[in-house]
């Protein structure tokens, strides 16, 4: 039973991680133009630096997500 709630928890966990770092990557690369017509209104009224800001932070959790279970 242990290594099944192991096994289920590292599934999750990789799935979570899989969803911040391609949320990330897509906002680290994207422009503007491409994150507005991606329906990310709130852009337009936040700098640039911010959202790649918040890109890198949202790799850098998946990075975090996967690496937490080892330490």
């Amino acid at each position: 039973m242990d290594i099944l709630i192991a096994v289920l928890g590292f599934a999750v966990s990789a799935f979570l991680a899989f969803g911040f770092f391609k949320a990330g990557k897509f906002k680290l690369t994207a422009s503007r133009d491409t994150l507005l017509g991606a329906g990310f209104g709130w852009v337009e009224k936040t700098s640039m630096g911010a959202v790649r800001t918040l890109a890198l932070l949202e790799v850098l959790g998946a990075i975090g997500v996967v690496l937490a279970p080892a330490a």
